[in-house]
């Protein structure tokens, strides 16, 4: 008897929580439905260009990245030296 009575009042929980969870849902539906309402444009993507155009020479942007690199740890260590913290 106390089996059936526990079980039943942990079916009615989960009941009570998909009941809940259904709820939301529909809220969120609603919710986003409004939107679209308001502002078309929120729930539409933005317009994209085709990027399978571009084209990029690797080996430019390597060697550019690089440089950039290089600059920006010599300026690291020379401002890091300037503090008197060494980095090993």
């Amino acid at each position: 008897m106390l089996r059936c009575k526990t079980q039943l009042m942990k079916t009615q929980k989960d009941m009570q929580h998909m009941i809940q969870d259904r709820i939301k849902k529909i809220q969120d539906i609603k919710h986003s439905a409004e939107l679209r309402k308001i502002d078309p444009a929120l729930c539409s993507p933005p317009h994209t260009r085709n990027w399978s155009e571009i084209s990029l020479n690797t080996d430019v942007s390597v060697e550019t990245l690089r440089r950039a690199l290089t600059q920006l740890q010599e300026t690291l260590d020379e401002k890091l030296s300037q503090t008197g913290i060494l980095i090993l």
